[in-house]
């Protein structure tokens, strides 16, 4: 919750600066590291008063005989040893790609690659305001060891996920040319192209991080750190193949540009989910296949709605309503939502639940 109203503070004052025409990379700093001083002077104020900084001043029960100082000593670093190494080689793949499609392709595809990133956050904008619970029940559960409740979490969420990024992420894909146009303005429609790749992306990342929180709630930072360097050294190779102009070996660079990091982030992610969803399965002994038949049937559900949908909107628009693009934009997204809402009531197991448990939640909220 504050971190939530800190962003949205953030946003507000970003917002102003720039409607007074004051917004600028300075300002903009400036008011970023306001929101951080601000989170920190609150959440000082919230463990003051639940006695936690007291007792790390006068040492009151913390450093008893089961909880040396030692003890967390070496916690931490076992704990985030393996991260430092891996944030390095993930500091430079990341500069790696901005730099390089910035050098060989220039400000233009630099643009449409920041456009593309942005709507993907809008579909992880759903899933990232959820991983902070999945965190906190997986950690309870293998606080306790029980590996049969971590099992059934792990299951329910990456099903859960996996539908929500793909029912946002294929209809933004399908509708990419009215969002753009509508909402961006035509002089970004060229940035379709790399948008409608990158879009993928999140379906992939959501899972990701999925995965990824489970296995720093399970301490297995020492597969992270060794996933992480993997595809940096990987990755790097793959982004100099697609964005560059001159010949390699015995053939010539690609030349994509921003479609080029697009396609790279997308195999990158399958591949490091993949290697990521390998652990999981060998540590909660789960089969493999079961998810993987979830996810291709998702998508093909989800394909075939916006695949009709589509069909009929471009019916509707040449033949009857020519020049009412955005009404017919908008009715056949709540169309979409609904039909998304009835399967969710119809076919529950799709993210992760039974009928039972699905009017639990509804007459909890209504």
């Amino acid at each position: 919750i504050i971190f939530t109203l800190v962003n949205s503070l953030s946003t507000i004052i970003l917002f102003l600066l720039y409607y007074y025409e004051m917004l600028s990379i300075y300002t903009a700093l400036f008011s970023q590291l306001c929101g951080s001083f601000i989170q920190i002077i609150i959440l000082f104020k919230y463990y003051k008063d639940k006695g936690f900084i007291k007792n790390i001043i006068f040492g009151r029960n913390l450093f008893k005989k089961n909880n040396s100082l030692k003890y967390y000593n070496n916690y931490f670093i076992r704990y985030c040893g393996p991260l430092f190494l891996s944030s390095i080689f993930v500091l430079f793949y990341t500069f790696f790609d901005r730099w390089y499609l910035q050098t060989v392709s220039g400000s233009i595809e630099q643009g449409y690659l920041n456009l593309s990133i942005r709507f993907g956050d809008i579909v992880m904008l759903f899933t990232s305001a959820i991983m902070p619970l999945f965190f906190r029940e997986l950690s309870k559960k293998h606080e306790q060891n029980n590996l049969f409740s971590l099992k059934i979490l792990y299951v329910q969420y990456s099903k859960l996920f996996f539908f929500i990024s793909a029912f946002l992420s294929l209809y933004m894909i399908f509708n990419i040319n009215y969002i753009i146009k509508f909402f961006i303005g035509q002089e970004y429609i060229m940035a379709t192209i790399p948008a409608s790749i990158y879009l993928l992306y999140p379906i992939q990342q959501t899972i990701g991080q999925l995965n990824g929180t489970f296995l720093f709630s399970i301490e297995k930072t020492k597969s992270i750190r060794n996933i992480l360097i993997f595809i940096s050294c990987i990755g790097i190779p793959i982004s100099y193949l697609l964005l560059s102009d001159k010949s390699i070996l015995f053939f010539n660079g690609f030349s994509l540009g921003a479609k080029g990091v697009a396609i790279k982030m997308i195999v990158v992610q399958i591949i490091s989910v993949s290697m990521q969803f390998w652990v999981i399965a060998k540590f909660l002994k789960i089969k493999k296949s079961l998810i993987y038949f979830h996810q291709f049937s998702v998508l093909c559900l989800i394909f075939s709605i916006n695949y009709t949908l589509y069909f009929f909107k471009n019916i509707i628009e040449t033949t009857i309503l020519n020049e009412y693009h955005l009404i017919i934009f908008i009715s056949f997204s709540l169309i979409y939502l609904i039909v998304g809402l009835v399967i969710i009531y119809l076919f529950p197991f799709l993210i992760g639940l039974n009928k039972e448990k699905l009017k639990n939640y509804i007459s909890n909220y209504f």
